[in-house]
């Protein structure tokens, strides 16, 4: 926004709102085509996606909605994991997602490890060897994302400690 003249400035505003809007979307349509084959759902669900009430309610705050467009590839860099295909993708959006913004990514780093708890438990392979090996790659794609995102959530962190945010007796 720092070159956008304040004469065209909340139009500015308005395509990027839109823009990250359609992310939500397109992200979500990928998601769903992997999961079930293309359908009309897809496009119905994606744009139910895009236009949920948390994007409504908040589209002013522009910087939350990075990460609810990158949680689609997530969960689809989850299901990578899940499948054997590598942890390339997981990784990098979900260090991307930190890096956005650490307030909404954290909830969304909650619900990816319920998520793949979930998942777990419907594996019925019963292969320890197979589920301690998806484990670790879940942990150490998690770990090596946010060590990636580390030169965001460490100077955070520390900035927040000398705040009122921090508790003292």
């Amino acid at each position: 926004f720092l070159f956008v003249p304040k004469a065209v400035f909340p139009t500015a505003v308005t395509f990027v709102i839109a823009v990250k809007l359609g992310l939500c979307g397109l992200t979500m349509a990928v998601l769903l085509s992997k999961i079930h084959k293309p359908c009309a759902g897809v496009l119905v669900f994606s744009c139910s996606y895009a236009f949920m009430s948390y994007n409504v309610v908040y589209f002013i705050n522009i910087m939350w909605l990075d990460v609810v467009y990158m949680l689609p590839l997530v969960v689809i860099g989850l299901e990578r994991i899940l499948s054997g295909k590598g942890i390339a993708l997981y990784t990098l959006s979900l260090a991307c997602a930190l890096v956005f913004n650490y307030y909404i990514a954290y909830m969304m780093c909650i619900f990816i490890a319920l998520f793949f708890v979930f998942r777990m438990c419907g594996i019925s392979d019963g292969s320890r060897g197979k589920t301690g090996r998806l484990v670790l790659n879940f942990a150490t794609a998690s770990l090596l994302a946010g060590a990636m995102a580390a030169f965001v959530l460490v100077p955070t962190a520390l900035s927040l400690s000398g705040t009122k945010a921090n508790f003292d007796t």
